[in-house]
């Protein structure tokens, strides 16, 4: 939800900016928010565990930002990705690092994957790692594009 306005704006009145959550108290937030600011583009989807919800080809951009190590079935859930982008379709995860030493214990407890088994799993389903953008403004994290 932090991206919401920004990528709403981004995609402009003629684009859809479906922004999605699995919590009910998430998505109330996500629709006040849309509401308020008067993005007219901006549909709230209800995901499930293993279904991000969105309708085959249907998407050109997929942000997924710090929700990847969330995921209790992540092939499920990134078949469903796939299923959604459209053929030329891009995949932007942003995630935690989990870097012993450098990870704070904290969020070493709480991140399930490290960066090489994030690329294996959405590598298995289909994506193909396009490249890691590289940034200052992401100390703890990394940002990783891939295509369809």
């Amino acid at each position: 939800g932090a991206f919401l306005e920004p990528l709403a704006l981004a995609v402009g009145p003629e684009g859809k900016l479906y922004a999605v959550d699995i919590v009910p108290s998430f998505l109330e937030h996500l629709r006040r928010r849309a509401d308020e600011a008067g993005l007219g583009n901006v549909e709230v989807v209800a995901a499930g565990e293993r279904d991000v919800m969105l309708p085959a080809d249907s998407v050109d951009l997929l942000f997924v930002c710090d929700v990847y190590h969330h995921l209790e079935y992540p092939a499920a859930y990134l078949r469903t990705l796939h299923r959604a982008l459209r053929a030329d379709g891009r995949l932007v995860i942003v995630e935690f690092d989990k870097v012993p030493g450098k990870t704070t214990p904290g969020m070493m407890k709480h991140v399930r994957q490290d960066r090489a088994t994030l690329l294996q799993e959405v590598g298995a389903e289909g994506f193909v790692l396009e490249r890691e953008v590289d940034s200052v403004v992401l100390d703890e994290n990394y940002m990783l594009v891939f295509r369809k």
